[in-house]
């Protein structure tokens, strides 16, 4: 941890060198975390792991930007993440760097939704068929249907089928021929999970009131 009491390299003109202080090494993180000292405050700078330049005056990224206070800031890092970065911090008096290195544990993807479910539809309902995944790297997600078909994120397929980036899987308008099994695959470099969703059609509610109404009818 950094001392309040850091002794300070002083040039003539009263300004003090910059100093890093921080981890060498983080595990799993979506943030680095560094202080720097000096007079005047130093500017701060970072050299990511592939080689690109970010500041805090950098062009926006969504995915990697540092704040203000230095703090380099990764938006859900993955395994792709890992290696070398180097925070440098800069004024009028000199520089200094620290390198620090981080290490992202990968994990297989894991479905959170049972592996097996059974789902009941009525004719002309809309389903919701959700598939929830973990791991890092993240997850590609896609459904294939009991015919073979295949479903990918953000397909609309037969007209009724769409795939929703979560990896939910919205039928619409269940018809009898939509019975059958429909398993959602996820796949990374990690390995694979899986799981399947057996649907079976019920006729509309109206429908079956209606028939029973016609059979006591009949028995009168």
């Amino acid at each position: 941890k950094p001392s309040n009491q850091s002794q300070l390299c002083q040039s003539p003109l009263g300004y003090a060198e910059p100093h890093l202080f921080g981890p060498n090494f983080v595990s799993t993180e979506d943030y680095v975390l560094v202080l720097a000292e000096g007079r005047p405050p130093p500017t701060i700078a970072w050299v990511l792991a592939n080689k690109t330049h970010v500041s805090d005056s950098s062009a926006g990224n969504n995915d990697v930007r540092v704040e203000p206070d230095g703090t380099l800031i990764i938006k859900e890092a993955t395994v792709y993440d890992r290696g070398l970065y180097t925070c440098m911090a800069k004024n009028p008096a000199g520089t200094d760097t620290l390198v620090v290195k981080l290490q992202v544990v990968a994990a297989p993807p894991a479905i959170l939704e049972e592996k097996r479910e059974r789902v009941e539809g009525t004719m002309g309902e809309n389903l919701k068929l959700p598939c929830t995944v973990t791991g890092n790297p993240r997850p590609a997600v896609h459904w294939v249907l009991f015919d073979g078909t295949v479903v990918k994120p953000l397909q609309f397929v037969n007209g009724k089928l769409f795939l929703f980036a979560n990896g939910t899987l919205h039928l619409s308008t269940v018809a009898p021929a939509d019975s059958g099994s429909y398993e959602c695959i996820a796949t990374s470099s990690t390995g694979s999970d899986r799981r399947v969703v057996t649907l079976k059609h019920n006729r509309r509610r109206s429908d079956t009131d209606e028939s029973q109404r016609h059979h006591e009818t009949s028995q009168d």
